[in-house]
């Protein structure tokens, strides 16, 4: 785990780490008859803590489910979809909703809101991390972030972003990339697949200087 400017950047040594204080906090408290991981980011932790949970009880069945948010034809703020809807009956059932950070609050807010409809017996939420201004507090949650959570899953994304945020040669982005604590396989990734593909499209580096410049987001 590695925090730098307004980023937190995570490893998957913490994702698991943080799945289990996660565990720690539900059980025994909370002894769901579902896990449910909110895709794309809450099914690693839900899937974590269905390995935890069945160590210590046996059948609970694990769900996802997924929601995107859509704009159509002039509207100017993203609407919530259920694209996926969950992939079991919850009627009558104790539901642990997982996503890995509640930021705006409104994926979880949603989720909740539609599976109410199911009729479960009861719905708890769970996030690795929680961010102050979130319209939902999670049932239970590690810790609370205001910083920017880069995860595993997203290294790329966030290299390409930054990359064409700062106009970096490759070399620079290498230099920077390491001191976020991205890892050398995700920056070898990125060197041999992405920065080439960000050129293909038309991206060329101007921060070729060996001096680094400030950083823009």
């Amino acid at each position: 785990m590695t925090e730098k400017n307004n980023f937190l950047v995570l490893l998957w040594e913490d994702i698991a780490d943080l799945s289990y204080k996660l565990f720690d906090k539900i059980y025994p408290e909370f002894i769901p008859d579902i896990i449910c991981g909110v895709a794309r980011g809450g099914w690693i932790p839900a899937r974590l803590l269905s390995d935890y949970f069945e160590q210590v009880v046996k059948g609970i069945e694990l769900a996802n489910m997924r929601i995107m948010f859509y704009r159509d034809v002039g509207e100017t703020i993203d609407r919530p979809i259920i694209s996926q809807d969950i992939s079991v009956d919850i009627s009558d059932k104790k539901v642990l909703l997982v996503d890995d950070l509640t930021d705006t609050g409104n994926s979880l807010k949603v989720a909740v809101e539609y599976l109410l409809h199911k009729m479960p017996l009861e719905i708890r939420t769970a996030t690795l991390l929680h961010k102050p201004w979130s319209k939902i507090v999670p049932t239970y949650y590690v810790d609370t972030t205001e910083k920017w959570v880069v995860f595993p899953h997203e290294y790329q994304e966030f290299m390409a972003l930054l990359t064409k945020k700062n106009s970096w040669s490759m070399e620079i982005a290498e230099q920077e990339f390491k001191e976020y604590g991205i890892p050398e396989h995700a920056i070898r990734f990125f060197a041999e697949k992405m920065y080439p593909l960000l050129e293909k499209n038309g991206f060329e580096p101007k921060n070729t200087a060996s001096v680094k410049k400030s950083i823009k987001l």
